[in-house]
């Protein structure tokens, strides 16, 4: 069940369903965001709504039958294949690219921006948890160039 949120934010405002570029997906639980650049490729984007619901449980609304894969963010420029990235304990990084089929990539962010990248000759993607610590570290251009390999 989502968590107990005051008025008005219990509700979509007016304009929940009229962001150019975006598509609102609606399951059991509640809404997720979806980029639609990337409507190739299966994503989705979540809120605190969701609190209580791990990327395990989340994966499962975007797409069955994936293996999650999630850095232990630590406000770094370290991308690592996802494969590095399979299992507890998770690995101290801020990005991740997918590195084979199947994988639901996944950073989270407060005041830090997720990015999301995919290419869609090779359909490998990136995700990474992008502070100010990543982007002057050149977290971008890392991940981009992982996805390049």
């Amino acid at each position: 069940m989502a968590e107990a949120v005051d008025p008005p934010f219990d509700r979509p405002d007016a304009g929940f369903n009229n962001l150019a570029g975006w598509t609102w997906v609606g399951c059991y639980g509640g809404y997720y965001l979806q980029a639609d650049l990337l409507a190739d490729f299966e994503h989705g984007f979540f809120t605190r709504q969701w609190h209580g619901r791990g990327p395990e449980v989340l994966a499962g609304y975007v797409s069955a039958g994936v293996s999650v894969h999630r850095p232990q963010q630590v406000h770094s420029a370290r991308v690592l294949p996802a494969s590095e990235a399979g299992s507890e304990p998770w690995p101290e990084a801020d990005g991740l690219v997918s590195d084979g089929g199947g994988q639901s990539l996944w950073v989270c962010g407060a005041d830090c921006t997720p990015v999301l990248l995919a290419d869609p000759v090779s359909g490998r993607v990136a995700a990474c948890h992008a502070g100010w610590r990543g982007v002057a570290g050149r977290i971008l251009e890392q991940a981009i160039g992982l996805l390049a390999q």
